[in-house]
């Protein structure tokens, strides 16, 4: 195992930053490690190599980010967002509708121009036109490292625009 030492009594001020004393490290100590991520020791006195988020939890978290359009009407928007291997979204492993949340849009912010604030359950109205939404979910069907096709549509409370995606991996 490679260890990495530190030293919590930095000089910053209120107990600050710690510092990087030394690095052990032998031939071979690298092996076996690929894919595995780092961590701070449970005695914050080391970092190791542990399995991620795979050895903790079967599912992961994800995030799309995208720009939520304006409406000529100014009527607060909805959206859809579908998420498949396949480019012709025949069997999509994500297709999530904002409109079906009912005590507002889990998992799902928009940005208001000062600080993230959970997307509106009625819907982002202009306040939000071009500001950037988060919409974040638990897949335990997205493979890290996957090509994975997405596209999105927004919904005026009358009918629904065009979708527009794209490609993406995570």
């Amino acid at each position: 195992m490679i260890v990495y030492s530190l030293n919590n009594s930095g000089g910053a001020a209120g107990g600050g930053a710690a510092a990087f004393l030394d690095l052990s490290d032998t031939p071979g100590a690298y092996g076996s490690q690929a894919l595995k991520a780092l961590r701070v020791n449970s005695g914050e006195t080391a970092v190791e190599f542990f399995d991620g988020v795979a050895a903790a939890d079967a599912s992961q978290w994800f995030a799309l980010t995208f720009s939520k359009p304006t409406d000529a009407d100014n009527d607060p928007l909805h959206f859809r967002v579908e998420i498949d291997t396949d480019a012709d979204f025949s069997s999509p492993i994500i297709d999530w509708d904002s409109r079906a949340a009912e005590d507002g849009v889990s998992g799902c912010f928009v940005f208001d121009g000062t600080e993230w604030v959970a997307y509106p359950s009625g819907g982002a109205g202009a306040a939000y036109d071009n500001e950037t939404v988060a919409f974040t979910f638990q897949s335990a069907s997205i493979s890290r490292g996957t090509r994975y096709y997405y596209r999105i549509r927004f919904h005026d409370g009358t009918a629904w625009g065009d979708y527009t995606g794209g490609m993406i991996v995570w």
